[in-house]
């Protein structure tokens, strides 16, 4: 999947696939091109943890200002860097 990356002065879009799997008794949501993972009972408890996951990056990633470094290690390319604060929202 092609990492997509769409932004303005307020806002950056991210879309990201995000690999959801059964391993034993638990579900496994992987997210390979932030190499990011979590689990959970259910299938609506590892989409849950996952949102929860995504959120607490974001916002760390932002509060220290290594958001844009950590997508550029990860092989993601922002052509342009936007001005002002960043904001976010899980669909």
């Amino acid at each position: 999947m092609h990492n997509l990356i769409k932004k303005d002065n307020k806002f950056i879009e991210v879309q990201l696939g995000v690999l959801v799997f059964q391993k034993d008794e638990a579900y496994i949501a992987y997210c390979p091109a932030l190499e990011l993972s979590t689990y959970g009972d259910r299938i609506g408890d590892v989409k849950t943890a996952f949102d929860d996951l995504i959120k607490s990056y974001m916002e760390d990633s932002i509060k220290m200002g290594t958001l844009e470094k950590d997508l550029r290690a990860h092989g993601w390319d922002m052509p342009q860097t936007p001005k002002g604060a960043f904001s976010y929202f899980l669909a």
